[in-house]
């Protein structure tokens, strides 16, 4: 019988809540403490699962001896940092994928488990998906034969690469990328031939994040090792999501399908050739139907609760948090949750981006900041913050750009009239310094969100009233909050939207972006009638262009990506601005008289309908996209039944679908921009043509390099 645990989470980020569910299932295990260097961050976690103890540094948790086991999920540069004091403390550490980010580190955690004797495991939970481990089970009773040769691909999206979020540590280094995205497959491979001798790649897809900072987005891998050879293909930011293996053995092939979670034999048999392709081709679609009724029965059971999750991921990281306990436990000790295997698949990434060489030093600017400045820009690193920024330095104003990312920027961020300083709108002492700098502050930071209006009004109002305190003190001369046209209510094709139309007076029902953004409003309109804040709000349509997000939620929502589904029949002119004219607009209004306590929409001139555009950006990207008109009707009896599952399943605070927030989203008011156009002598662009060619043909892709 396995004994007691106690448990420490090291690391509150998002993989974190995996791993305490997988927790949650075994036996004989407490969750005793959370630790991480935000306080914030770390209680949020320990409230919502009951842990007792909070420690901010990992020597404060050594020394409390509440913890005999700790899982470290920070990033994967202070694995070794955070890992080795623990393991040197007695303490087994599971470590989230990869085991580090050298043979260095690698081996300095072995020899720091194996001199106190303690358990150091990574999750390699890519061999523990059920459709990886049905493979190995076939490999093993030998009804193929021995193993050959193995074939991997994984070309998938990339979120962080597609929004342009560098500051992520896998873009650091051109290295970082396969070690964050290439340990999945390359686990896999390594568990099915083992220790590679000879190793061939080739790369492709360059692309220079910032000066001095590159990636490639695809990988050819050729391997060598004891029990059979392997090619790996691994390319990110791709459009369409693909991750299998194929086997070959001496006497059958075996193809592993991970997304869908699929594993198909095929075999010989007895009959001549055309009859034996018929026999296996038939087992194989037998199979495969079978296969495929059995997981879309197992999700519909699972959302029932029913039966256990049995999302392909969750059930990959509980099998081998479970194995990890096993191992400690000394009942059985499998490779793929040994710290000798996570460090020999950090040899073979070295062996595959040996090819690199050394990272290239990026030269030192030899310009120094401004000490002052015409305008402070807060949360200025985003896609609407560049080209601003780009407008900004064309009129020659320095900036300060105060953002919670500030690594592996652009080119324009280090330009010598700019200086980026590290900061969140909820660090009263950055906000304070960086408004005391400039008479012109602009409000851009989103605040982070939250899955809760608890966690929204954290974040994004009450970020948002430190900003506006701040400029109150400092008797700033203008404060620019950027809003969005979300907090209008735009579901009736009768009220004409002006500047002075009021946010939706039912905020409340409306989505949570949506209401805390129409809270922010509200809040500042206040601070402007009672205390004169000099604030102008912007609020922008559906944004587009370079940097931008192709498929925006403004058009439609997508179950799989390239199949729009429209929030109505999709024949209402849409209020569409490119990106560029948003960042015009802002900069005019630093200037244009008199407008302190007014509010804008920034709506283009061209306004195509949500059909139109999905029928323009496909013929752009040469993609056969799709755009599915519906009734707000159906899309609200679809909600509503999503909402009695989830009650039904045990979720007594999902809120009851909003038919006015549904309605809006459909976006068919009309627009009237006379008051923006003429107050702030702006202008967006005219021709449809230009329209095109910078919001939607700039989302094509290039050729590899």
């Amino acid at each position: 019988m396995s004994k007691m645990h106690n448990v420490c989470i090291v690391g509150a980020g998002y993989i974190s809540l995996f791993h305490i569910e997988a927790l949650k299932l075994l036996p004989n295990i407490k969750l005793t403490a959370v630790c991480d260097s935000n306080a914030q961050r770390a209680s949020a976690l320990a409230k919502k699962w009951g842990i007792p103890h909070i420690f901010s540094s990992i020597d404060d948790l050594i020394a409390s001896g509440t913890c005999d086991v700790a899982h470290a999920l920070v990033p994967p540069d202070l694995h070794r940092k955070v890992a080795e004091p623990l393991l040197r403390a007695g303490i087994h550490v599971m470590v989230e994928k990869p085991l580090a980010v050298s043979s260095e580190d690698c081996e300095a955690l072995l020899q720091a488990a194996n001199e106190t004797g303690v358990m150091i495991g990574v999750n390699h939970n890519s061999t523990y998906r059920p459709s990886f481990l049905k493979l190995k089970e076939i490999i093993a009773s030998s009804q193929v034969g021995n193993l050959h040769h193995v074939i991997c691909h994984l070309n998938v999206p990339l979120r962080q690469l597609g929004a342009k979020q560098f500051s992520h540590w896998m873009f650091q280094l051109p290295q970082n990328l396969f070690l964050e995205q290439g340990v999945h497959p390359l686990s896999q491979i390594y568990d099915l031939i083992g220790k590679v001798s000879q190793v061939t790649t080739l790369t492709s897809g360059r692309q220079e994040l910032a000066p001095g900072v590159e990636i490639y987005d695809t990988w050819q891998v050729s391997l060598v090792g004891e029990r059979a050879t392997a090619q790996l293909f691994l390319s990110v930011g791709q459009d369409f999501p693909s991750w299998q293996i194929t086997a070959i053995c001496q006497d059958g092939t075996i193809h592993a399908d991970f997304l869908h979670e699929r594993c198909l034999v095929q075999t010989r048999t007895k009959e001549m050739d055309f009859y034996n392709s018929f026999r296996t081709g038939r087992k194989i679609a037998q199979d495969l139907t079978r296969q495929s009724i059995s997981g879309a029965m197992g999700y519909i059971l699972s959302q029932l609760k029913l039966v256990p999750k049995n999302d392909p991921f969750i059930v990959s990281i509980n099998n081998a948090v479970a194995a990890f306990y096993e191992g400690i436990d000394d009942l059985k000790r499998g490779r793929s949750v040994d710290g000798q295997a996570g460090a020999d698949v950090i040899r073979m990434c070295e062996q595959v981006t040996s090819t690199l060489g050394s990272p290239a030093t990026v030269a030192q600017s030899a310009t120094t900041p401004p000490d002052t400045f015409d305008v402070v820009v807060i949360g200025g690193t985003g896609f609407i913050g560049s080209h601003l920024l780009k407008r900004l330095l064309d009129a020659n104003q320095r900036v300060k750009i105060i953002a919670r990312n500030t690594r592996t920027l652009p080119e324009i961020f280090h330009h010598a009239n700019v200086k980026v300083v590290s900061g969140d709108i909820s660090n009263e002492a950055v906000i304070d310094a960086a408004v005391a700098d400039a008479p012109i502050v602009i409000h851009l930071a989103h605040g982070g969100g939250g899955d809760t209006w608890e966690e929204i009004k954290r974040s994004m109002v009450d970020g948002t009233r430190v900003i506006a305190e701040a400029c109150l003190r400092h008797k700033t001369k203008r404060l620019i909050y950027l809003g969005t046209i979300a907090s209008l209510y735009l579901g009736s094709s009768s009220d004409r939207i002006t500047g002075t139309t009021p946010n939706d007076p039912q905020a409340e029902t409306r989505a949570l972006y949506s209401r805390g953004k129409a809270v922010c409003e509200d809040l500042l309109n206040k601070l402007h009638k009672e205390r004169s804040l000099p604030v102008v709000i912007l609020r922008p349509g559906v944004v587009i262009g370079e940097g931008g997000m192709p498929f925006h939620s403004g058009v439609g929502f997508a179950n799989q990506e390239g199949h729009l589904i429209g929030w109505n029949r999709g024949d209402n002119p849409l209020p569409f601005i490119l990106v560029e004219d948003c960042a015009s607009a802002i900069f005019q209004a630093m200037a244009a008289p008199g407008i302190e306590g007014k509010s804008y929409n920034l709506v283009g001139d061209q306004r195509p309908t949500a059909q139109q555009y999905v029928k323009e950006l496909s013929a752009a990207l040469g993609r056969p996209l799709q755009f599915y008109p519906q009734s707000v009707l159906k899309l609200q009896l679809i909600e509503i039944g999503k909402w009695i599952i989830k009650r039904a399943t045990g979720r007594r605070d999902a809120p009851f679908p909003s038919y006015r927030d549904l309605k809006s989203r459909g976006l068919v008011a009309p627009f009237d921009t006379t008051d923006v156009k003429r107050d702030l002598q702006w202008q967006p662009v005219p021709e449809m043509t230009t329209f095109i060619a910078r919001g939607i043909a700039v989302h094509k892709k290039g050729t590899h390099e």
